[in-house]
């Protein structure tokens, strides 16, 4: 039979020791081997939370609840905002080489039938903040997101639409890799569930690509057609539109719910509200300590300067980038849709902004919440 050398040096420790004639001095000074030789064969998985780190998760809950229905009413005032400007007007582009007037672009409201109301003719004067500052209502329509806003024009496009979101994440994944001492971190700043996260926000805007843009569009198009019918009417505009759009008849008069609706408010602010809020219940800059970072536990004299940047870099770049959106979410209502069809694009981006709230802000679903990095209940764990 295999000798157990492991055995006979723990027995041999055991029988070395210092043999005094009181029997309660030998269980003392035995003690703690014995417990050494104990847990050396129990092996106990380590717990990603305490209960102590739950209740600070559970303190900081309720002012995220806040900033959480904060941000949602304030979306919900610019879309309004948005529609009430509109007044059931929806713009479309046309070929300014078929208008008698010099445009540099020019729309045009299709449900207008005065055609000297209903084209909008943009001569490169109007004033880059027009719609911002409540000026005039056709000088908005001329221009886009000042030029002078970095990341105005690319919030549409594709790959920065889908790069945007993810620079928080970039951020504390960054931190987490470089960091000497992960363990003055909290485990919900560890590189595995900031990777898991990172999934999460790749599965949303997959979501709202695939299934809520293309899906969705094609059942719209396939229940506008079962209601209406081919449509062969012709509009007094269509001699004026591009192109691409004389393929449809009377094009832009169809319902259309608006995508850009969608991939506002289920696509950049879903996933940057989610990681930002996680950012405030979980700090991931260097200085947070194992309670997840709470103020009255910072060790001053060893804040960094990197330590003051992130916060407010993060909190900059949050502001800045839902700025841009807004903005852009109002110009949307404000000209490119009807109200119901904004209602219906923000009624559609529910369906991401409410499960990834209640997965941020409840204590249910643990198994998702445990993968993504976030505490649940507290009779499972032990401090």
């Amino acid at each position: 039979m295999p000798i157990s050398f492991e055995k006979i040096n723990l027995q041999d420790e055991v029988l070395n020791l210092p043999n005094n004639n009181s029997n309660d001095n030998n269980d003392e000074e035995t003690k703690p081997l014995i417990d050494k030789m104990t847990k050396s064969h129990t092996t106990v998985p380590p717990q990603p939370y305490s209960s102590a780190k739950l209740q600070h998760f559970r303190s900081k809950l309720p002012t995220a609840k806040f900033l959480f229905a904060l941000h949602f009413t304030f979306a919900l005032i610019v879309i309004c905002a948005g529609m009430i400007r509109n007044e059931g007007r929806k713009y479309i582009p046309v070929d300014v080489t078929r208008l008698d007037k010099q445009c540099k672009k020019a729309y045009v409201n299709v449900f207008d039938t005065n055609e000297e109301t209903a084209i909008v003719c943009c001569d490169g004067t109007q004033n880059d903040w027009a719609w911002i500052t409540m000026g005039l209502y056709e000088d908005g329509l001329c221009v886009s997101l000042p030029k002078i806003l970095p990341f105005a024009k690319i919030i549409t496009r594709f790959p920065e639409s889908w790069l945007l979101p993810f620079i928080p994440l970039f951020l504390r994944l960054i931190v987490a890799y470089t960091s000497n001492a992960p363990t003055t971190t909290p485990e919900s700043n560890s590189i595995r569930y900031t990777c898991t996260r990172g999934i999460l926000y790749t599965f949303v805007m997959c979501v709202r690509g695939f299934i809520l843009y293309l899906l969705f569009n094609a059942i719209e198009e396939g229940i506008v057609l079962a209601v209406v019918g081919d449509n062969d009417n012709s509009c007094w505009y269509e001699h004026i539109l591009k192109p691409h759009y004389q393929k449809e008849s009377c094009y832009g008069q169809a319902f259309d719910f608006s995508d850009h609706v969608v991939l506002f408010l289920s696509h950049y602010l879903p996933c940057l509200v989610f990681e930002a809020l996680y950012c405030f219940l979980f700090p991931f800059w260097r200085g947070a300590t194992e309670d997840g970072g709470s103020p009255g536990n910072n060790n001053h004299q060893h804040r960094s300067i990197l330590q003051s940047i992130l916060p407010w870099s993060l909190l900059l770049m949050f502001v800045y980038v839902n700025f841009l959106t807004f903005l852009a979410v109002y110009r949307t209502a404000s000209y490119f849709h009807t109200p119901i069809e904004t209602v219906v694009g923000f009624l559609i981006s529910l369906l991401i902004q409410v499960p990834l709230g209640f997965l941020l802000l409840s204590e249910r679903w643990e198994g998702s919440r445990s993968r993504v990095g976030l505490p649940t209940d507290s009779s499972k764990y032990t401090d």
